[in-house]
């Protein structure tokens, strides 16, 4: 028995491996396994710093939107608060240039706002008054600016109109009061114009269906929905018809769309008029038209 090998350095194993070899392999596994163990917990930490800062971006976005919220219902409760005022200055304005026989068309929810409403009236009763007024969507606004033209006793409102259903409700409301002779309501579906090089929708009308001088350009329509930038057309393709000191009234600039579209107008001058904003009326902005010059919006 002196040959035989000290067991530490000849045990051999079933597979024939010595002792040393697989304390060895062991020492590797174990190696290798504190490196997983060291990639889990480097995972695991990555995983929480980005939970945690996914948390820290939720909580902003809660509280901004709790601003959002709050500035909502503050802006809802001072409407609210103004809205018997605002029908009490619509109906007596409308019994002023109303014809008393028939009810007057509500405003709000699809038409302009109250104020909205009262300011293009005002520009056509006021001085200097507004009389070629175009409009781009008919409908409540439409049978207003009928009645104040017709209260003052001249001038004429051009509605260019895509929707036939639209149409033939707002021809219909002139009818009812008696506007037939203040307002035109002119089918125009939509289709695809070139403005700037860039092909969008928009109304198409034959040249001589409007004016060619407008005073008051009232731009309620197309709606949003139709298409992109969907109202940003109205002054490069009318802009040219537009005289010194007119007043382009855009609405619905609380969103953001038309809110780009008025400051494109503003950087973008056409057929030598420039147009720049000279107020906000509730969710609607006015813009005063020069030529060749400033021109001043009462």
């Amino acid at each position: 028995m002196h040959g035989a090998c000290p067991a530490l350095a000849c045990g051999r194993g079933r597979d024939g491996s010595s002792l040393v070899e697989r304390v060895s392999g062991v020492q590797v596994a174990v190696g290798d396994l504190g490196a997983e163990v060291r990639q889990v917990r480097a995972a695991l930490d990555d995983a929480q710093d980005r939970a945690t800062r996914a948390e820290a971006a939720l909580e902003k976005r809660l509280r901004a939107m709790n601003t959002a919220s709050a500035k909502r219902r503050n802006q809802t409760r001072i409407q609210l608060e103004q809205l018997p005022s605002e029908m009490f200055d619509l109906q007596r304005v409308g019994q002023e240039v109303s014809s008393g026989t028939t009810p007057l068309p509500s405003a709000g929810w699809w038409a302009m706002t109250v104020p909205s409403l009262m300011y293009v009236v005002s520009e056509v009763l006021g001085a200097p008054a507004r009389r070629s007024v175009v409009e781009c969507g008919s409908g409540t606004t439409t049978v207003w600016l009928a009645m104040a033209l017709r209260h003052v006793g001249e001038g004429h409102v051009w509605s260019l109109e895509h929707d036939p259903v639209f149409a033939a409700r707002t021809r219909q409301a002139l009818a009812a009061q008696g506007l037939d002779d203040w307002a035109t309501v002119i089918d125009a579906p939509l289709a695809p114009v070139d403005v700037e090089g860039e092909g969008l929708l928009w109304y198409s009308f034959s040249d001589d269906a409007l004016p060619d001088d407008i005073d008051l350009l009232v731009v309620d329509g197309p709606p949003g929905a139709v298409a992109p930038k969907s109202r940003y057309p109205a002054f490069p393709r009318l802009g040219s018809r537009l005289v010194d000191g007119a007043c382009l009234f855009l609405d619905d600039t609380v969103r953001p769309e038309e809110r780009a579209v008025a400051a494109e107008w503003s950087r973008s001058p056409v057929g030598g008029r420039s147009v720049r904003a000279v107020r906000e009326i509730s969710r609607s902005t006015v813009m005063s038209v020069s030529v060749g010059g400033v021109s001043e919006q009462r």
